[in-house]
């Protein structure tokens, strides 16, 4: 799939096309950029969302935070099997939901590092998954009509990992066919001719919190990856519930920065008296900090067990494809903004959304299953380090 046609004109020719049933789904992070630009909450964000994109024509609408769930919970299950069982891979694991840090690990680190590298699907290829192999013959009008998936992302690297390989149907459809920025939405979209249609259904809607009030999940604006390998990391080992709504003691390795964030987890006594080691986290983002944890896996070295990485500094609420500041303010303040909204979703476990319990019935298996494991992870390899690449790392 060439990236040209990952576009906002893409979008709306596939929008006029009867023979596609076009559906967006749409990141926290993505709506959490807009709800501060639109100095509104979540839930009022959400309800403009809707009604916007289905003025453009869209069908439908779903929230990546639920395919996150499941992508959270394959991550704690693959952290504790590797745990409990070595062989199974070695550690530290490493977040994988971050494009622009896997490019550069396939095409700068080699074999070494890729091994670490989390086989979990991220949660928009998790979400393609669904959309066209669990939903799309419920969401198509008509047998020949195609699902036609665009998904609303702060990265532009999204695109890239939209047109992997292996993120493909059985039949060799790509799962996510178009990614748009949050700013290419709104300078693109938002205010575009669009024919008056009635707002966009949302999928999955999640009874509990209500249409259109999307719930967060405990830890980082990037996803609370670490924090969910943490805490079922814990669980699986030493039958420890830690309460998502009490925050884990997260500390800055250099100074102040939240570019480079450790966590370290004690056993209770009962299991350290059997020989239990204290558990080891981080959370890093930025390429400075990448090239740390990258120099300690090569010298096998690393003090950690899982590893939460993302590109950008600041993490995906920070992404580069959330579009330029409001007027009048600046790249902090829209961060800060945008911070602000996300973390106004009440939290809760990975594992309460209906999607979850959905998806696993489809499946006919849990997190870690043989099934799970052959519908939501994908592979990573060595790629060839291109010109394009060296300018872009």
């Amino acid at each position: 799939m060439l990236l040209q046609h990952q576009s906002s004109g893409e979008l709306l020719a596939r929008l006029a096309d009867p023979s596609c049933c076009v559906v967006v789904s749409v990141s926290p992070q993505s709506r959490a950029a807009l709800a501060a630009r639109l100095g509104v909450s979540l839930r009022e964000a959400s309800a403009h969302l809707l009604a916007q994109l289905g003025r453009l024509g869209v069908r439908y609408v779903a929230d990546t935070g639920s395919s996150r769930e499941l992508a959270l919970l394959e991550t704690a299950a693959e952290l504790a099997g590797r745990l409990a069982e070595p062989a199974s891979g070695p550690l530290p694991l490493l977040a994988s939901a971050c494009p622009g840090w896997v490019c550069y690990a396939e095409k700068s680190c080699g074999a070494a590092v890729l091994r670490h590298l989390s086989r979990v699907k991220s949660p928009q290829a998790v979400m393609g998954t669904l959309l066209k192999q669990l939903w799309a013959p419920r969401l198509a009008e008509a047998p020949q009509q195609r699902v036609y998936h665009c998904a609303l992302m702060p990265c532009y690297d999204k695109k890239l990992e939209a047109s992997r390989e292996d993120l493909r149907t059985p039949g060799g459809e790509a799962e996510t066919d178009c990614v748009l920025t949050t700013g290419e939405l709104w300078t693109e979209l938002w205010a575009a001719p669009g024919g008056g249609g009635a707002p966009a259904q949302p999928l999955w809607a999640d009874v509990e919190g209500g249409e259109g009030a999307p719930w967060g999940t405990p830890g980082s604006g990037s996803g609370g990856y670490a924090d969910a390998a943490a805490r079922g990391a814990v669980l699986a080992l030493w039958g420890v519930h830690l309460p998502p709504d009490a925050p884990l003691p997260w500390t800055p390795l250099r100074g102040s920065s939240t570019d480079f964030m450790e966590l370290t987890l004690a056993p209770p006594a009962e299991a350290a008296a059997h020989g239990a080691l204290p558990l080891r986290f981080a959370a890093v983002y930025g390429f400075r900090n990448i090239q740390t944890i990258v120099r300690q896996l090569k010298r096998g070295a690393s003090p950690y067990h899982y590893v939460e990485v993302m590109a950008c500094p600041g993490g995906c609420l920070s992404g580069g494809g959330q579009g330029a500041p409001p007027p009048g303010a600046s790249p902090a303040q829209a961060l800060a903004s945008a911070a602000a909204c996300y973390a106004s979703a009440p939290v809760r476990a990975p594992g309460h959304h209906p999607l979850v319990g959905e998806a696993y019935g489809w499946l006919g298996g849990g997190p870690g299953s043989p099934a799970a494991l052959a519908a939501l992870h994908t592979n990573f390899h060595e790629r060839e380090k291109t010109v394009t690449a060296l300018l872009n790392w």
